[in-house]
């Protein structure tokens, strides 16, 4: 059986294999591999609880990934960060 990896190990091996890291801040301390951590997007604020292992893998944040769904005001507020000039003309609903 192999030695538990520290907090500050995990961090390391966090931002060296998750193409995403530098967009997800790490909220609560690293336990073990399998006990989930909270994380915060840098990009749009969602918060989420995750396996280090998962990001250890390359997961990023579920909402910018599409996982999670977004409100309307959410989608005009992704539409204007993409084009400024599009005009969201209906109610988003669904991706």
């Amino acid at each position: 059986m192999g030695r538990k990896k520290t907090h500050e190990e995990f961090i390391r091996d966090f931002y060296e294999k998750n193409i995403h890291a530098k967009n997800i801040e790490i909220l609560s301390k690293y336990k073990k591999s399998n006990i989930k951590i909270k994380c915060r997007c840098r990009v749009d604020g969602y918060e989420w609880e995750v396996k280090p292992n998962d990001l250890l893998k390359g997961y990023g944040c579920p909402k910018c990934s599409g996982l999670i769904k977004l409100t309307h005001e959410e989608f005009v507020n992704k539409m204007k960060q993409v084009n400024f000039n599009i005009e969201v003309l209906g109610e988003y609903i669904n991706s």
